[in-house]
């Protein structure tokens, strides 16, 4: 993952060749054309965590340059930089993050060079009005880090961006209609066992919907080979439909067992009238007129059953999820 940040980069540093204070005493700060930046050595920094940069030239180089008379130089340019950010979305959305925003020398070794904040409170600024449209910034920190390679050690400074994530979107575009569309599949429960394609329809709307959310939510995310809050949301809300379809598959079975068994007892052509009477006392007293069949009644006590426990663990399931995740 990355981010977009837009910088003004100010570094100052002492070179007492630029000195002009035994030139011009009564002169104290010289402002210098941005043309003459090739003319003057400055620090050779760069972005380790960079992938894009960018420097702004409109109308002209967005750069200062100013020198004072003891010959402190103080530089500052324009940059916009696309930067690496190593997120953890284990608890996306409702995670923080902290990018960083690295700085370093490329060739000078911490022998020749070394950079330093110029104070730890105000060496980044933001701007006061500034809004992001998925994160709150949190705070932020500067400090010191060294790198080592084969050619040597290297100054290097760090400032972290501390980010917390707004998952009031996610809210509305994710969580609420697939809550409402695991209601929409126990509606099931109250429709009669008899009413198979209503209740056909209804389960096979309920799963197919929740696989194409599932779907889109997962092709706008980065693809991580662990599990994140979003997923175990999304894969309750598949599996809840899913079982909802499933229970009807079982209760249709059973309520249409007696069918089943009684069309297996009827006579045929070749049955001897003996054979035949028995066949309809077996009827008779297999399927009375003032008693329910046993499997009509074992189908109407699991739906009736699902009534409850459906909505009982989906709100089990939610005081536990929205518990932990808010509490981070």
């Amino acid at each position: 993952m990355d981010y977009t940040i837009d910088i003004y980069m100010r570094q100052s540093w002492l070179d007492t060749r630029l000195a002009f204070k035994h030139l011009f005493p009564n002169d104290s700060v010289l402002t210098l054309d941005t043309r003459l930046f090739d003319k003057i050595w400055v620090p050779d920094l760069f972005f380790p965590n960079e992938k894009r940069a960018q420097g702004h030239s409109i109308t002209v180089p967005n750069r200062l340059i100013r020198i004072s008379s003891d010959g402190r130089v103080l530089f500052s340019a324009r940059y916009s930089l696309v930067l690496v950010c190593h997120m953890s979305l284990r608890s996306f959305p409702f995670d923080n993050q902290e990018c960083n925003l690295l700085l370093e020398s490329y060739g000078y070794t911490l022998e020749e060079m070394k950079f330093e904040w110029r104070s730890d409170k105000d060496a980044v600024q933001i701007n006061p009005h500034i809004q992001f449209p998925q994160f709150d910034l949190v705070d932020k920190n500067v400090t010191y880090c060294q790198k080592s390679y084969i050619t040597g050690n290297f100054t290097c400074l760090r400032a972290v961006f501390h980010l917390h994530r707004h998952f009031g979107y996610y809210m509305i575009q994710n969580y609420i209609p697939s809550g409402l569309i695991v209601v929409l599949s126990w509606v099931s429960f109250w429709i009669s066992t008899d009413a198979v394609p209503a209740r056909i329809t209804l389960g096979v709307l309920t799963v197919l919907t929740m696989t194409t959310q599932c779907v889109g939510i997962w092709m706008s995310l980065p693809m991580v080979s662990y599990i994140k809050a979003i997923d175990i949301w999304m894969s309750t809300c598949v599996m809840s439909v899913f079982f909802a379809m499933l229970e009807f598959a079982v209760v249709n079975t059973m309520s249409r067992k007696e069918a089943r068994d009684m069309a297996k007892m009827r006579p045929t052509a070749d049955n001897d009238d003996k054979h035949i009477e028995q066949q309809v006392k077996d009827m008779i007293e297999f399927h009375t007129f003032d008693t329910e069949p046993q499997n009509c009644s074992t189908a109407r006590f699991i739906d009736k059953a699902s009534r409850l426990m459906f909505p009982l663990f989906f709100v089990v399931f939610n005081v536990v999820y929205w518990c932990y995740f808010l509490t981070q």
